[in-house]
C-alpha cells in the first residue's frame, strides 16, 4: 500500500512542477523580443503628388431646366 502511494505523491509532485513550469514560462521578464513594428504610409494622393489637381465639375450646358 505504501508503494501505491509514494507512486501517487511522486506522480503529483511531476505534474505540480510540470504545471509551473509551464506557467512561468510565458511570463519572460517584460522583455519583448519581437522586431518593431514601423507606422504604415498611407498615400492618398492629396499631397505631393505629380498631377495637378482636377477642376470641379462644370454645370451641364443646353436649354433651361423647363420644356415648352
Amino acid at each position: 500500500m505504501s508503494r501505491k502511494l509514494r507512486e501517487i505523491m511522486a506522480a503529483l509532485v511531476i505534474a505540480t512542477l510540470v504545471s509551473t513550469g509551464a506557467f512561468a514560462q510565458g511570463r519572460g521578464r517584460g522583455q519583448d523580443k519581437r522586431p518593431d513594428k514601423k507606422p504604415v504610409k498611407v498615400i492618398d494622393g492629396k499631397r505631393g503628388g505629380s498631377r495637378p489637381p482636377e477642376p470641379p465639375p462644370k454645370p451641364p450646358k443646353g436649354r433651361g431646366g423647363k420644356k415648352p
